[in-house]
């Protein structure tokens, strides 16, 4: 009854605070509405939480729809940080990147732009910048180790064509690689500031200490790599989603693989039978990763398609059983509290 009470306050107080603290920032048809962190009371009896083998940080990830929450793992709370109608990912200062699209009307002619907002960790603009051209979906930010340069997908107006651009955080265009197929389906930095890009069969690099140039890394005869690549934080590994044989998505047929960032000693991690494996993020210390899998379960009332588990980054062939070992299952009772959206990418965070 105590608990009932407490609770009951508790989100009465939530409820005022985030009245008093949402901005409206317009960026064209679209708004970006700072919410006030919702911390919600998670009823799991008394006692002190201890959080699962000693995992620390939090995890980010988006609920359907454009709902960000944050899971702490030191304390088990979790709640919305963040109402994002965009792309979201994260700089090396942990400030929360933000990407949007932007439109006017201007001489008759519709004017597309692309707005990249740095906001800090309570969703407070730092700083922001538009660029002229067409957002693109599906490919989340990523920001450079030393925190100048922002690997972005998007069609940029001067090529006119879908394109993995390198801007500087003033905007400016540093360097481009056209995609017109739109084969390059994810992307990610190494600590020491190689881009690492998966494209169609392939995954290539690029030292910038030698050339802008792509370099081969290694060739999946058959495979098709999609929506997740993420480097390790020492940057020997690489995580990714892909299906061995070009079959078709949302069948399960996309696992997840590790490979060595020179291309050998390939592993396959995760392999869900019913569920297309989406994304993976490493734990600060490199020892676990957040994926989320696919759910084919439509309900009206809880509409969740994604789930979030944490794997073991040692582990080989899991099919994410809930009674494995090397698997810890973050899926409530409900169905809700880790439901998360399938085609993003959780972000793990060392706050």
């Amino acid at each position: 009854m105590v608990r009932f009470f407490i609770a009951v306050l508790a989100q009465v107080l939530l409820e005022i605070l985030d009245l008093l603290s949402v901005r409206n920032l317009k960026t064209g048809s679209r708004r970006l509405v700072r919410c006030c962190c919702l911390i919600s009371l998670m009823a799991t009896g008394g006692g002190v939480y201890s959080s699962p083998v000693g995992l620390q940080g939090s995890l980010f990830f988006e609920k359907p729809v454009n709902k960000y929450q944050q899971y702490k793992f030191s304390t088990g709370v979790s709640g919305t940080v963040l109402e994002l109608d965009g792309l979201v990912g994260i700089d090396s200062s942990e400030n929360i990147l933000f990407v949007s699209d932007d439109f006017k009307v201007a001489r008759g002619k519709m004017e597309f732009g692309v707005t990249v907002s740095t906001l800090d960790r309570k969703g407070k603009v730092i700083s922001k910048f538009v660029r002229p051209g067409s957002y693109t979906l599906e490919r989340p930010p990523k920001v450079s180790p030393d925190g100048s340069v922002i690997a972005l997908y998007y069609e940029p107006a001067e090529i006119g064509e879908a394109a993995l651009a390198l801007l500087l955080k003033s905007g400016k265009l540093l360097y481009y690689y056209r995609d017109p197929r739109s084969k390059i389906r994810s992307f990610d930095w190494t600590p020491n500031g190689n881009l690492i890009i998966g494209e169609g069969n392939s995954i290539y690099k690029v030292d910038f200490n030698v050339s802008a140039k792509k370099q081969l890394i290694r060739t999946f005869r058959n495979g098709h790599i999609w929506d997740t690549l993420s480097v390790s934080p020492d940057g020997r590994m690489i995580a990714f989603s892909m299906s061995p044989d070009l079959k078709i998505r949302g069948k399960g047929h996309y696992n997840l693989y590790l490979i060595n960032v020179d291309g050998t000693g390939l592993r396959l991690l995760a392999d869900n039978k019913d569920d297309d494996i989406h994304g993976a993020a490493w734990s600060p210390d490199g020892g676990y990763l957040a994926v989320t899998r696919g759910i084919d379960v439509h309900d009206n009332v809880r509409p969740c398609r994604g789930a979030l588990y944490i794997v073991k980054a040692t582990a080989t062939g899991l099919t994410l059983d809930e009674k494995n070992a090397d698997v810890i299952s973050l899926v409530d009772r409900h169905g809700d509290l880790f439901c998360s959206n399938p085609a993003e990418t959780p972000i793990w965070t060392s706050w």
